[in-house]
């Protein structure tokens, strides 16, 4: 094996049987058979390092174009904020982890949340800091006194080497009575299971990990939270993003009505998870009422393990 990989359990499960699902560029994409849990494996070691040189944020191979796309992602970021305000009718602190240039947080406040920001890249961590405190570091070194009333992993978690040990951190960090929200790949979606192996989503050197209903509620039950609402979401994306997407960054040819094309945004969803979680108190009941959007249930693959 390749001295770069490294083969990796189940962060929620531990050691548990997986079983193959789709070869993507030549990483293979594996399922936990225990939780469900879609995961590269093997992957490449240390892969977090990516996300701490700020040309992440303008690589094709990862963002084209992030700071041109702003208003694109904030019409994206709305819609989560207008439901945490559900559960957090009164806004307080809250916490984004992978803040990027700091536009959540800069939303964020606009709904009237005290935003903070985790980033790994020293110069978009400078640039989000005009929306607030943001830690330059890995979410696990964080240490501060600051309790925070929402974590917000916002398209982030599937980076996480160990996303268990991201929310188990978020858990620590939040107030008794607050609540993580998290946005993720839903790898059991309608428009993942017809594109197959081609789901723009599949992203092996930084998606390390898909999601389904099933192992994100667990994932969250074994952090110590519980689910009060598990639905979809969606993303914001420009005209611009979505064709460099469709033609995997190749399409020079936009550059003359770029600007044109980033003005034309909306909100795409294609079924893919939004989360909300309640830390879970000593009595081991979550604060607030529970609430579940429907989902289409799974459907049957021959590839599903």
């Amino acid at each position: 094996m390749d001295a770069n990989l490294e083969f990796i359990d189940c962060p929620t499960c531990g050691p548990s049987e997986q079983g193959p699902l789709y070869d993507v560029d030549g990483w293979k994409i594996v399922r936990c058979l225990s939780c469900g849990l879609a995961m590269v494996n093997p992957r490449r070691q240390s892969a977090i390092k990516i996300y701490e040189d700020d040309a992440y944020f303008s690589d094709n191979r990862f963002y084209y174009d992030y700071a041109g796309n702003k208003r694109a992602y904030q019409i994206g970021f709305r819609s989560k904020l207008a439901l945490l305000k559900e559960f957090c009718p009164y806004g307080g602190t809250l916490l984004d982890v992978g803040a990027a240039y700091g536009f959540f947080m800069e939303e964020a406040a606009r709904f009237g949340f005290q935003a903070f920001g985790v980033e790994l890249s020293k110069a978009a961590a400078e640039r989000a800091a005009a929306h607030g405190v943001v830690f330059n570091r890995a979410l696990g070194d964080v240490e501060t006194d600051q309790r925070f009333d929402v974590v917000a992993f916002i398209d982030s978690l599937e980076h996480f080497e160990q996303p268990l040990e991201g929310l188990q951190k978020a858990h620590a960090l939040l107030k008794d009575d607050g609540i993580v929200a998290v946005m993720v790949p839903n790898i059991d979606s309608r428009f993942a299971r017809l594109m197959g192996a081609k789901w723009h989503l599949f992203l092996p050197e930084e998606h390390l990990f898909y999601f389904n209903r099933d192992s994100l509620g667990t994932m969250l039950a074994r952090s110590g939270f519980d689910v009060v609402h598990m639905g979809t979401g969606g993303y914001g994306r420009s005209v611009s993003e979505i064709l460099r997407v469709l033609t995997r960054g190749k399409s020079v040819h936009l550059r003359p009505i770029e600007t044109f094309l980033r003005k034309m945004a909306f909100e795409v969803n294609l079924g893919d998870l939004f989360a909300i979680g309640r830390k879970r108190t000593s009595s081991g009941d979550a604060a607030g009422i529970e609430r579940r959007d429907e989902l289409s249930p799974p459907l049957n693959s021959p590839r599903e393990p």
